[in-house]
């Protein structure tokens, strides 16, 4: 597991990073946005980890520094290219490429991944689909957002400082994701693959655009969770969700 904690906090007072720990691993951190994207994997995964007769070994790809540990109680394995953050004590945190995967074929119960398959190259992309399939013993689910709508030229318009911009610069340098990147990668295979919708693209902009600001970015994270049940049934058609269960 990674040990960097203190170079990537960017400060070197041990009380600030400690607290910024403490935030990072608390439910201030989980924005409606994130909840929502996350929300239809947790689900599934919950109600796999129910049935099972054993503790399940679990997979994401692109976890950052903590992934999926924030909603499922279960121990993860993640794998990001970028350096762990902050220690999550339910996540073993390796740094790696998910077009490599450095795992034998079937060593996890359930892979998932959520928004990195949109920031790789379509050759990238399609072997990151064919890695998530190689080292899964059944299930594999993914979600990201597809194309490049009139909300992400927004973001990228006026929103210079928000890290979405970076985010959705990679989106284009790699010439964004179709939508079929899954099917396609996987065309031949013993499978099933069932084809899901997420969040519409204007609730997912106005929720970010809510995170621009201190005192809105506070009642994102607090009082207005309590419209998520209502936040979940705004459906659109440009966060698609994959499940791939695994036939052979």
């Amino acid at each position: 597991m990674a040990n960097n904690q203190k170079s990537n906090s960017g400060n070197s007072n041990p009380i600030r990073g400690k607290f910024l720990e403490i935030i990072y691993n608390s439910p201030l951190e989980r924005n409606i946005n994130l909840i929502l994207r996350y929300s239809p994997i947790v689900k599934k995964l919950k109600k796999i980890s129910m049935k099972a007769k054993k503790p399940l070994n679990v997979l994401e790809i692109g976890s950052g520094s903590i992934g999926v540990t924030r909603f499922y109680n279960g121990e993860v394995i993640g794998i990001d290219i970028t350096p762990e953050k902050y220690k999550n004590p339910r996540l073993r945190f390796i740094k790696g490429s998910a077009t490599n995967l450095p795992f034998a074929d079937s060593s996890f119960d359930v892979v998932i991944s959520v928004d990195t398959l949109e920031h790789l190259t379509r050759k990238e992309q399609v072997k990151m689909v064919l890695e998530a399939y190689r080292v899964a013993k059944k299930l594999i689910m993914l979600t990201y957002p597809v194309g490049f709508n009139k909300y992400h030229k927004r973001i990228l318009k006026n929103w210079k400082k928000s890290h979405l911009t970076a985010s959705l610069e990679e989106h284009l340098h790699g010439g964004t994701a179709t939508g079929n990147e899954v099917t396609n990668a996987l065309k031949g295979k013993m499978c099933k693959i069932v084809k899901e919708y997420g969040a519409h693209p204007a609730l997912a902009y106005y929720l970010n655009y809510l995170e621009q600001y201190t005192i809105t970015k506070v009642l994102s994270r607090t009082v207005l969770k309590i419209f998520l049940p209502i936040f979940k049934r705004i459906k659109g058609d440009v966060r698609v969700y994959y499940f791939v269960t695994k036939l052979d």
